[in-house]
This record gives structure tokens, sequence and C-alpha cells, in this order.
């Protein structure tokens, strides 16, 4: 019993991430039909899987869900707003309750709770939905516990899957960086020994199927980045209702695979790029007939992936940054001086969004405004081997463009001596190899400055013995 609850949790967890993101985008469009039927199978399954298990009260709240969603699915009820917002909140509370369930603790135990509860049941009753339960409501989801966060990681359930749990994956996958490291090891010894046709063949048909294990182990720890975007849309439905905004949503590049552990560390980044885009650069609907803009506003995600790193690009279309605030909040922050910002280019100082304590908000809000995030979102990139770049025009808008290693699991990278020290180099920070002795590469000083010609070229050049305090032998 024990190992179908830890079943039934973790499948209701992860319908609920998919979820969200269906019932905001069937708001918009309810005449989507598929989307409507996806709802109610899942508030349909939880019920069925409650009255397995017993928890009459997280029945009762399923069901009175999965009715009202018959009714609109039979034409004898609209979407509008307040059934979508009666809707978001049942399912909110059956992800708290699922949290209870998997922590031991009993779902029917808080007399507030349950008060609540059956005043989010008579929300979706279309008769009772007036001002005065609304306040009501209002009033006791504030005495209410806060709701358990949610489970991201599972992945989405397909054909012949099994559950498997993730520190057992990221053993395999550690056991296989280890096998891999071993044949590199043994590769370079039996370079150093010479050939050995008796050995040779048989390293090679290991090598090929370490290959393919380890091909095959990777993906086992991928998944789609749609586990990424799915609580977008509600992100930025609350959000934007919140600040008296319109904003609609393009998410592309679904299919893009990632490392799961990937998804789970850029997820705080993009959830706080998305939240300053919507309260620092969209503008309100009167501002932006204003301006001539269409009064909803547009935030596309787009994911790709190139060789092996993944991009994702997040841009809105609306006021931009402005460089002239960002110029004197620097100044006023001592972080540089007027003869700095003047020197400065358009696109340098759009960087200046990456300095500690540097914020364009005229106030502080909940959203936003105390000029911390920007600077952990890049820290947090540079720790996996990613970077941010910024573009914005005035008017019309600003792109954020992530970029960050498909997978940490193992790393391909490009190993140099130096005094006897073996140091690595990720194949990702590479362009082109070149050799000292080839002819067409020239070394030469200027200063204290070392050069290399290159192709007719003349590029700086940076000596890894000085770099890294190092006695000034040659370089292997």
């Amino acid at each position: 019993m024990d190992d179908l609850l830890a079943e039934f949790v973790a499948e209701t967890r992860e319908m609920l991430e998919a979820i969200e993101g269906e019932i905001v985008v069937w708001e918009a469009n309810p005449a989507d039909r598929a989307r409507l039927d996806a709802i109610f199978r899942f508030v349909h399954t939880v019920k069925g899987n409650c009255g397995f298990f017993d928890f009459p009260h997280l029945e009762r709240l399923s069901h009175a869900a999965e009715s009202a969603l018959a009714e609109v699915r039979a034409g004898r009820r609209s979407a509008d707003v307040q059934l979508v917002n009666a809707v978001l909140a049942i399912i909110d509370r059956i992800g708290e309750i699922t949290g209870t369930i998997d922590d031991g603790s009993s779902q029917d135990a808080d007399p507030a709770a349950n008060s609540a509860d059956e005043l989010l049941i008579a929300m979706l009753d279309q008769a009772a939905q007036d001002k005065d339960l609304a306040e009501q409501i209002e009033h006791h989801e504030a005495q209410a516990p806060a709701a358990a966060a949610l489970g991201t990681n599972a992945p989405a359930a397909a054909p012949r899957s099994i559950r498997l749990p993730v520190d057992l994956l990221d053993r395999v996958m550690s056991g296989v960086s280890d096998m891999v490291l071993a044949r590199n090891d043994l590769a370079r010894r039996l370079r150093a020994s010479g050939s050995e046709p008796a050995i040779d063949g048989p390293f090679e048909r290991l090598s090929g199927i370490l290959k393919d294990v380890r091909e095959a182990t990777t993906k086992m720890r991928m998944q789609r980045v749609e586990h990424l975007y799915n609580p977008v849309p509600r992100l930025v439905r609350d959000l934007s209702a919140e600040l008296g905004k319109q904003v609609m949503v393009d998410l592309a590049g679904q299919d893009v695979e990632m490392d799961r552990e990937m998804i789970e560390m850029i997820r705080d980044p993009v959830t706080h790029i998305i939240r300053n885009a919507i309260d620092h650069g969209m503008e309100t609907p009167a501002e932006r007939r204003t301006a001539g803009k269409h009064e909803v506003g547009l935030l596309s995600m787009t994911a790709r992936q190139t060789g092996n790193r993944i991009t994702i690009a997040i841009s809105d279309d609306g006021k931009g940054l402005d460089v002239g605030k960002l110029g004197k909040k620097a100044i006023a922050a001592g972080l540089l001086t007027d003869q700095e910002v003047s020197a400065m280019s358009r696109d340098d100082l759009h960087q200046l969004i990456f300095q500690p304590g540097l914020s364009t908000a005229e106030t502080v809000s909940e959203v936003s405004g105390r000029g911390v995030g920007m600077d952990v979102v890049r820290a947090n990139l540079d720790r996996i081997g990613g970077g941010i770049i910024v573009r914005s025009k005035p008017g019309e808008g600003t792109i954020f463009i992530l970029s960050f290693p498909l997978t940490l699991s193992i790393v391909s990278g490009l190993t140099v001596g130096i005094e006897k020290q073996i140091f690595a180099i990720p194949r990702s920070f590479i362009k082109e190899i070149m050799h000292g002795a080839a002819g067409a590469v020239e070394f030469s000083s200027l200063g204290a400055a070392d050069l290399v010609t290159f192709r007719g070229q003349r590029v700086p050049c940076l000596s890894l013995t000085r770099v890294l305090g190092l006695s000034e032998s040659k370089e292997l």
C-alpha cells in the first residue's frame, strides 16, 4: 500500500504540473475542446484514485470540479473567469492536500482549511457566485495554510514506462561517468605503450559499447523543455492580474530535451526574468494604447539546441531598458563615474542590470525593485558554465538570451599539461586548436602583452603559465 500511495502522489503531482498551463490556455480559448477534455480527465482521475485510497475530503474537491467541467462540456455553462478561478483554486488545494498526504499528515485535521474548501466547492455553484461569497473565500484563504510546493521533477507519463528514484539514476550516471574516465585513462596508457593489435580491437569494441551506454543513460535523465514551460502561463496570468496588465504568452521549442538537473537549475533564473519583464518591461493597457501598441503585451520564450548547448530566449514587446536611467543609477550607487558612463556604448549600459544592488524600479514592490536578482541570475548561470546576453530597444522591448550546457553529467574537454600538472578545458569553449609549430603561427610580444599572428591577423594571446602563476616553462 505504501508503494501504491507513493505512486498516487507522484502521478498527481506530475499531472498537476502539466494541467495549470492547460487551464490558462483554455480560459483564453473556451472553444478548445481538447484542453477542456484533458482538464476534465485530470480531476476525474484524481477523484477515482481518491475513492480507492479513501480520501473523502480530496474526493469531494475533485468531484466538485469534475461536475462543473462536465456542465461546460455539455454546453450548459460557460467558461467564465469566475469558473476558471474556482477550478484553479481547487487544483491548488489538491496540490496542497497531496503534499500533506506525502508527509503523512491528516488532510482533515484543520477545520479552517476544511471550511475554506467548502467555500471553494460552493464557488463552483453558479447560483452562489456572488460578491459576499468571494469575500468569504478570500478571508478563509488568508487563514488557511500556504500550499505546499509541488514536485516538478517527475517525467510526463508515457506508454511502457516505469518510475525510478532520481537518486538511482544519478548513481547509474555517476558509474557511467567513472567508466568513461577509466576508458580515457586506459586509452592514454595504450597510446604511450605503442600499438598492440591484440588489444586494440577489443578496446575499440569496448569504447563503442560504452559510448552507446553513455548516450542511453544520458537520455534517461532528459526531459522536454515543456516541463520548464508548464508553470509559465499560470505565472504570467496571476502576475498580470496583480499588476493590472494584460500579457499573452507564446512558447516555442517545447520538444527540445535537456538534463533534468539543468531544468531545475535554470527554473529560478527564468522565473525571475519573467517577473521582471512583466513588472518593469510591460506597460499598462493605457500606456500601450498611448504608445500606439496593442493593449495586450506579448511575452515569448523560445528554446533550441545547438550541439551540446541549449539556448533559451525570453523576450517582451514592452518599453525596453532605459539606458539613461541605468547610467544615473550606476553613478548614484558609486559604481561608475560620469565620464565612464558617457564613454560606454548602449550594449555596455545594458549590462549594468547585472550589477549587484542596481534596480531601475521607482518603487519597491512585492514583485521586484530591490536590486537583488539579476546579478544572482548571472551568477547561477556562470556556475553551470552558462551565460546571459541582454538586448533592448527603447519602445520595442527587451530580449534575454540564456545559454548553458545540455548536461553537466559528463563534459567533454581538452587536457593540457604544464609542469607535470594536468588541466582540462571544456570543449564547448574551444573554437579552434592551433599548433605552435605550424609555419602559419607566429608568436610575438608588445610590451607586457603576448600576441599571436594567425592567418594574417594579430590577436591577443594568454599564457596559461602566467595566468596560473606557474614557472615559465613550455606548455605541453
